[in-house]
């Protein structure tokens, strides 16, 4: 973050607060991940944050719905303040709670209204997760899509990111992930549901921590691959064309899956989600 992030002089200029820190949001990919980053860390420190060039090397540069949403879950999880977070800005300030902010509600609801990518919304809530800042929220309500374009498919929050954060973390969490519908492009309408459940820390004395991965050997360490496909179905669609799909791509993973990994790979399992799409 050091090659990012400055900081603003006395003063401030151009509306920046004296000692804000300031984020360039062209720098590196200069994509939305560094607004989303620097969002959900900046509600967690003790001086507010100055972004400014967001997403200055996208065909669209600036705040699209999505990272509106995004911004909408660090603030209500926080307590936290944003200026300048409407579409198409390319500004943001963000503030830490202040003093006597109250605690969030016990539901917090985003709702993207589109396809909106809600692995991505939950990135930038992760760090105020993480730090056991989201004072009195219970559950988190994310609507958009769950496997869109460009984005980690829900899967992967589900079965890698969240297992990983809590192994590797004093996470003070236990997330128990509900998924009453998948959402895809280009209509989204898909929901996940996070029950936020405390847990004691864990007991890390004499732990050796998680096993580490062998990358220049592709597939040593690896105990068991799970394959999952998901495929939606259009209303009025007839419900076999729906599962001759699922089987077709299920046997396409397996295979490409087999060959990679060898033994260790299990049969792919698959199913439909009926709905517009």
């Amino acid at each position: 973050m050091a090659s990012l992030a400055a900081e603003a002089g006395v003063g401030g200029g151009g509306g920046v607060p004296a000692g804000a820190v300031v984020i360039d949001g062209a720098m590196g990919e200069g994509g939305g991940q560094i607004l989303r980053i620097a969002a959900g860390l900046g509600v967690l420190g003790h001086r507010p944050v100055y972004i400014h060039n967001i997403r200055a090397n996208r065909p669209k540069p600036g705040l699209a719905r999505q990272h509106l949403c995004a911004l909408q879950l660090v603030e209500r999880l926080s307590g936290g303040r944003m200026e300048g977070a409407s579409l198409g800005s390319t500004t943001l300030l963000v503030f830490p709670p202040g003093q006597g902010s109250r605690a969030s509600a016990p539901v917090v609801e985003v709702d993207a209204g589109t396809a909106g990518a809600t692995t991505l919304m939950l990135q930038a809530g992760l760090p105020v997760l993480l730090a056991g800042a989201a004072h009195g929220v219970e559950e988190i309500r994310l609507r958009g899509g769950t496997d869109v374009p460009f984005s980690p498919p829900l899967d992967h929050a589900t079965s890698v990111l969240l297992p990983a954060v809590q192994q590797l973390f004093s996470f003070p969490l236990t997330l128990d992930v509900q998924v009453p519908r998948r959402g895809f492009m280009p209509a989204g309408g898909g929901e996940v549901r996070l029950r936020l459940c405390p847990r004691a820390a864990p007991d890390v004395a004499g732990s050796t921590g998680p096993s580490a991965l062998d990358l220049g050997r592709p597939g040593a360490g690896v105990v068991r691959v799970l394959g999952s496909v998901q495929v939606q179905r259009g209303a009025g669609a007839p419900e076999d064309e729906s599962l001759a799909a699922a089987a077709a791509a299920a046997g396409t993973l397996e295979q490409g899956l087999r060959a990679a990994f060898g033994e260790c790979v299990d049969a792919v399992t698959w199913s439909t989600h009926g709905g517009g799409g």
